[in-house]
């Protein structure tokens, strides 16, 4: 049985195509996807180009509803999720799929926004960006994380939700460690969502696209210098980063020293350690989608 699996994009335009690459190869080809986008989502004109060529808009999806949903998170602009471009059109999402969807993938921001529309559970901002590959602690009864062995998977976020507020709200932790929750999971209406604070669909050169556009933006004077993502490289790598950290705040900000990034270099160094995991995580959660599209509350829908 392949599985139609609706991907809402809620990308911005530096990583509009590259997230539609991440969850498509996560997925793999046992899955067909159908692509929508969010209306509200400002975007540059090659791109909102590239979404009307290449995607549909949701009033398509909401005609016929997939096995699996899967909407991508965005950067944080406003200070409240509700403040956001796009919110009334991405919560109207959520509260169809309870109903008319056996499982829904919601990445990063799309998670906060599901915990704060259903749960009333409010994101927290953090002093410091959570970047890096984070080894966790499973919950090996979970069918989510089932049979996978030793797990590292990626973060890159400024936001939280404490993870007491989740298991308080009877949300399953499959994944997590000292630094928060990476998976959680909970019925609401007739679907299964599945929330990822992590990024296990991210490829390995991901998080030092990030850094390096976090480096630029310091250096456009727009925040920051960006942290080295933590157990992210090897040493050597991590010193390649850390001497142009220091030479690029060592004076006023100078955006002619991107010039001088070392991408190359770094990406040489960079550790990759979550890539069988995801691919492990992605069988499982196909898995259940399998099982629930069947199941008494589903299987009498037409394709």
């Amino acid at each position: 049985m392949t599985l139609r699996v609706a991907f809402v994009n809620n990308m911005p335009s530096p990583a509009f195509e590259a997230t539609d690459k991440q969850f498509a190869r996560l997925l793999g080809k046992e899955a067909v996807l159908s692509r929508y986008w969010l209306a509200g989502t400002p975007r540059t004109a090659e791109v909102q180009a590239v979404a009307e060529a290449r995607y549909r808009p949701l009033g398509h999806l909401y005609r016929c509803p997939p096995d699996l949903l899967v909407v991508t998170g965005a950067e944080p602009k406003a200070a409240e999720l509700a403040g956001e471009a796009y919110w009334p059109e991405l919560e109207d999402l959520l509260w169809w799929a309870r109903s008319c969807v056996p499982v829904a993938v919601l990445s990063c921001l799309a998670a906060h926004a599901a915990l704060w529309s259903f749960d009333s559970l409010a994101r927290r901002r953090l002093g410091q960006k959570c970047s890096g590959v984070f080894s966790q602690r499973l919950e090996r009864s979970d069918p989510l994380v089932a049979g996978l062995g030793q797990v590292a998977f990626p973060h890159s976020r400024w936001n939280d939700v404490p993870v007491g507020g989740l298991v308080e709200m009877g949300y399953r932790v499959a994944a997590g460690w000292d630094g928060g929750w990476t998976i959680a999971s909970a019925e609401r209406g007739q679907c299964l969502f599945v929330l990822f604070q992590g990024h296990p669909e991210y490829e390995p050169l991901t998080l030092l696209r990030e850094h390096r556009r976090d480096a630029r933006r310091y250096l456009n004077g727009e925040g920051p210098y960006p942290a080295v993502p933590v157990g992210y490289l090897d040493d050597e790598g991590e010193e390649i980063l850390a001497q142009f950290a220091a030479r690029a705040t060592s004076g006023p900000p100078d955006p002619a020293l991107m010039a001088l990034f070392p991408f190359q270099a770094a990406a040489r160094h960079v550790r990759a350690r979550w890539r069988g995991a995801s691919r492990g995580l992605a069988v499982n959660l196909l898995g259940l989608v399998h099982q629930r599209a069947a199941g008494p509350l589903y299987s009498g829908r037409s394709a």
